[in-house]
């Protein structure tokens, strides 16, 4: 399979579900992506740190289940891994950063 990079904006719905907008080098338009969080909120409050369980749909139709874990590296910037329902290995690895109330950023797969 050859690697694929994207990019996305996941918005914060104020209650630990984030929605989310992706594209990548393989889709003709932008498609979606719902996350909600597994356990209670942090203690920093950042509704984008945590382990979400997350869904989207791919442009053959087929949807995916993965775990999604965001982790905020330092004030600027956030990492993201995705490991798919299943599956122990990272299929997609990300960088992010905040951009007017959202979470914008690249992703790339894992061999």
């Amino acid at each position: 399979m050859s690697k694929v990079t994207g990019s996305f904006v996941f918005r914060n719905e104020g209650d630990g579900c984030l929605t989310c907008k992706y594209l990548n080098d393989g889709t003709p338009s932008p498609l979606t992506e719902c996350s909600k969080l597994d356990d209670t909120p942090p203690q920093s409050c950042d509704p984008f740190i945590g382990t979400f369980t997350t869904t989207w749909v791919e442009d053959t139709g087929v949807h995916q289940l993965a775990k999604l874990t965001i982790k905020r590296v330092n004030q600027y910037c956030y990492d993201l891994s995705w490991v798919r329902e299943n599956q122990t290995k990272v299929a997609f690895t990300g960088k992010a950063m905040l951009y007017q109330g959202n979470l914008v950023g690249h992703y790339i797969s894992q061999p």
